[in-house]
């Protein structure tokens, strides 16, 4: 199968959406972790909260809605990692990677790289030449 730039581009949106569920998830267990057990009355009787429990379901929760993403993101990551195996130079792939598997903007490229704008470019162009494509920037 031929990678198509539409397959990198989906990969790349995937990537990001599934980030910022890992991120949500992350506030949310720090959440939980934090939390600590509210004590109370009522007339019946002393109550207990259970607040880290209470967070633990609503992540079990949170993430049972976004199973479908996760999935479309392997699926897709996938396919994108097979591609970029085949590319030759270890900067090329990085890039390739760094961009379309773990979602980064091109500014975080450039900072994790320490390249400037026109490396990343260049070497994003020369990566998807590498793999047939031609680049749309």
């Amino acid at each position: 199968m031929q990678l198509t730039y539409e397959d990198l581009r989906i990969c790349h949106s995937l990537a990001v959406e599934a980030r910022e569920i890992m991120d949500r998830v992350d506030a949310m267990e720090a959440f939980a972790a934090r939390s600590t057990p509210q004590y109370g009355a009522t007339a019946a009787g002393p109550v207990t909260r259970d607040r880290v429990g209470d967070g633990a379901a609503q992540i079990v929760d949170y993430m049972a809605g976004r199973r479908e993403v996760a999935c479309a993101y392997f699926e897709h990551a996938e396919i994108v990692e097979a591609a970029i195996d085949g590319i030759k130079d270890s900067t090329q792939r990085r890039v390739m990677r760094l961009r379309y598997v773990d979602g980064m903007r091109w500014e975080q490229i450039q900072l994790v790289m320490r390249y400037g704008e026109r490396a990343v470019f260049y070497i994003h162009k020369t990566a998807l030449e590498a793999l047939g494509l031609k680049s749309l920037q």
